[in-house]
């Protein structure tokens, strides 16, 4: 006997936008939070903050990113 998987297909759909942000929004934001450390590591100076301070603002959105898709994995799974 197959296995009923519309009520799961259905769900998959609608949570599908959201997911792959959040994917994007992680992958993109790792590597620039990465990078100002390990030059703080190296030379001992963070990052100068660039052309209008695009790069201190891409870095801040970064960390927020990041922060708050941590607090709301924490908060999803942590009420099961």
């Amino acid at each position: 006997m197959a296995k009923d998987e519309s009520s799961n297909d259905t769900y998959s759909r609608r949570q599908w936008p959201r997911r792959e942000i959040a994917i994007a929004g992680g992958l993109i934001s790792t590597p620039v939070i990465g990078w100002p450390l390990y030059t703080l590591k190296t030379t001992g100076y963070g990052l100068p903050p660039g052309p209008g301070g695009s790069i201190g603002a891409l870095e801040g959105v970064s960390y927020l990113v990041t922060m708050v898709g941590g607090l709301k994995n924490h908060v999803t799974y942590s009420r099961y």
